[in-house]
């Protein structure tokens, strides 16, 4: 049984892995956007 526990690790590391990078494109865009409104209000 642990063994089969181990083998699902590396996919759910992968996947919280993924996920982390979807959030931090989206928190980078969302900074780009605010940015650019700023700057426009300038």
């Amino acid at each position: 049984m642990p063994s089969l526990a181990w083998n699902h690790l590396p996919a759910t590391l992968h996947e919280i892995s993924g996920l982390g990078s979807i959030l931090h494109f989206l928190k980078v865009s969302i900074h780009i956007l605010f940015y650019q409104r700023f700057a426009a209000l300038k």
